[in-house]
């Protein structure tokens, strides 16, 4: 990605990020949302926002460039399994046609089969992710 996106990409999570959320890029074309004290409706909301703002953002760009989101909630996760389960779950918004939301929490043993994510890892996930749509999003 060229440094012009990633800064515009950047003016965007700022510009949908609320007060008191931590925007932060943490490497390449990934950038990471701290959203303290909210709901896991509320981060599904904000990233749906954020997606479709970038989406009218670049539709002029040559590639029509599209973002996905994986959304993850802290419980009682480390910070390495907070990120482990967003990228899961952005994982899994690129594998379904990207331009999407998703979100993935670690179920239990019982619950979901295992599943590897394509980057070596197995464990355990509830995924669900929005089905693309300009006329609105819905989880």
């Amino acid at each position: 990605m060229g440094d012009e996106v990633i800064r515009s990409l950047g003016a965007v999570l700022l510009t949908e990020s609320r007060v008191g959320d931590t925007v932060a890029r943490i490497g390449g074309d990934e950038f990471a949302l701290l959203l303290p004290d909210s709901r896991i409706e509320e981060a599904l909301m904000l990233a749906r926002r954020i997606r479709r703002a970038a989406e009218e953002r670049f539709a002029d760009e040559p590639h029509g460039m599209t973002i996905s989101i994986g959304v993850a909630e802290a419980r009682e996760a480390s910070s390495r399994e907070l990120l482990r389960d967003a990228d899961e779950a952005l994982y899994r918004a690129k594998s379904a046609g990207k331009n999407r939301v998703a979100r993935c929490e670690r179920a239990e043993e019982h619950e979901a089969a295992p599943t590897t994510n394509g980057r070596g890892d197995e464990a355990n996930y509830d995924c669900l992710v929005d089905e693309r749509s300009r006329a609105g999003d819905h989880l």
